[in-house]
C-alpha cells in the first residue's frame, strides 16, 4: 500500500531564522508572536475533510503558550518534538543539545498526555554523530534529513546519515530538480512545481513525506519580515496544500503518521529510505 506522511513544523515567527534576524534588528518580539489558533484550526479541518492522520512537530516553547490547541491536535494526530527553543542544533554544545531534546519531550508529553517518540531538528540542522543523543533522550525516530541539493546557509547537499541508533525518515524532494516540496518552497517555487513533483513521486514511490508550516497558512503581508517570508502566505499556501491532499487521495495513497509508519517495520531497522 502506498503511504503518504503529512507533517507540520509548529513554531512561531520569532523562532525562524528570518524572525531571529529581525529581532536583532530591533523588531519587537510581540510583532512576531502570531496567534496560530486559526491556522491550526483550519489545518485540522482540512485534514479531517480528507481523512488524514498527520504528525505535528511542535516547539516546546510554543506548546507551553498554546496548550489548548496542542491538546486539541493530540486528540487525533501524533505530537512529536521540534526542540524546545528552535536553535540551529548543529551549532549547539552537547549539553545544550540534550537540554533542547529532553526538555521539549517532557513539555510535550505533559501537555498532550501522549508519549512523544519522534523528533525533527529545526531547519534540519542535525549532525550525523548526534543521533545517539536522541536515543538517550528516549526518541525512537527522527525526520531531520533533507536530501535536497545544497541550500546556502540552510541545509541539503549531505549524504544520508549512516550507522544511526534510531531510524531516520527523510523528507521528499522533487525527483528531477532535487529541491524541497514542502515548507517555504511551496510558496517560492509555486503550485505547479510542487504538484509536478508530487505527481512524479506518485508514479514510482511507495512512500511520500511532506512538511508544512502553520504560520504560512496566515496572510503575513503586514508582518515586519522580508518579502520572501511574506510572499504567497495565506490563501495561496492553503490552496497548494489542499491540492496536494487531493492529488495524493486521487492516487490512492493511505495517509498515516510517522509513529504508525515506524510500527510497520522491524525494530532493528536502523535507516529507512523508502520513497521519501
Amino acid at each position: 500500500m502506498k503511504q503518504a506522511i503529512i507533517s507540520f513544523d509548529v513554531e512561531n515567527l520569532y523562532h525562524i531564522p528570518a524572525g531571529k534576524k529581525a529581532l536583532r534588528r530591533g523588531v519587537r518580539k510581540d510583532e512576531l508572536d502570531l496567534d496560530l489558533s486559526h491556522a491550526l484550526g483550519l489545518i485540522l479541518d482540512m485534514l479531517a475533510n480528507h481523512d488524514v492522520l498527520a504528525t505535528f512537530f511542535v516547539v516546546g516553547e510554543f506548546a507551553q503558550k498554546n496548550q489548548h490547541i496542542i491538546k486539541e491536535i493530540a486528540r487525533k494526530h501524533e505530537i512529536a518534538s521540534h526542540s524546545q527553543t528552535h536553535p540551529f542544533l548543529n551549532r549547539c554544545t552537547k549539553d545544550d543539545f540534550r537540554r533542547e531534546v529532553v526538555e521539549s519531550k517532557k513539555v510535550l508529553e505533559k501537555i498532550s498526555g501522549k508519549k512523544v517518540i519522534g523528533f525533527r531538528a529545526p531547519t534540519f540542522s542535525m549532525n550525523h554523530e548526534d543521533y545517539h543523543l536522541l536515543k538517550q533522550a528516549g526518541y525512537q525516530y527522527s525526520s531531520s534529513y533533507m536530501p535536497s541539493i545544497k541550500i546556502p546557509f540552510f541545509y541539503g547537499g549531505k549524504k544520508f546519515p549512516q550507522n544511526m541508533s534510531i531510524p531516520e525518515f527523510p523528507l521528499s524532494v522533487h525527483p528531477v530538480f532535487k529541491l524541497p516540496l514542502g515548507g517555504a518552497w511551496v510558496r517560492l517555487l509555486g503550485k505547479q512545481f510542487v504538484l509536478d513533483g508530487v505527481q512524479r513521486l506518485t508514479a514510482h514511490s511507495q512512500t511520500i513525506c511532506l512538511y508544512f508550516h502553520p504560520w504560512e497558512f496566515l496572510n503575513l503581508a503586514s508582518t515586519p519580515l522580508p518579502f520572501r517570508v511574506r510572499w504567497r502566505t495565506g490563501n495561496y499556501y492553503q490552496s497548494v496544500f489542499g491540492s496536494v491532499l487531493d492529488t495524493l487521495q486521487d492516487e490512492d495513497f493511505n495517509f498515516t503518521c510517522f509513529r504508525d509508519m515506524l510500527n510497520l517495520y522491524p525494530k532493528n531497522v536502523i535507516t529507512y529510505h523508502g520513497g521519501c
